[in-house]
């Protein structure tokens, strides 16, 4: 595999990773977690988490 290729690979994981972490966390928040819990696993900001949260579902992206 090319440097081309790896990196396209790269980048369609890139793409995934914002729907795959909104469904997590929609989950980890019907599990009982905090705000503030999930951003520290996920090495985020509590306001930050919760503004990518906010922007991801007015875009209302499917769960991946």
């Amino acid at each position: 595999m090319g440097i081309k290729d790896e990196l396209r690979a790269l980048a369609e994981v890139q793409r995934t990773l914002p729907n795959k972490r909104a469904a997590l966390v929609d989950r980890a928040r019907r599990e009982g977690m905090t705000w503030r819990e999930i951003a520290k696993i996920l090495d985020m900001t509590e306001p930050g988490l919760i503004k990518a949260d906010k922007a991801w579902k007015e875009r209302g992206k499917p769960e991946g």
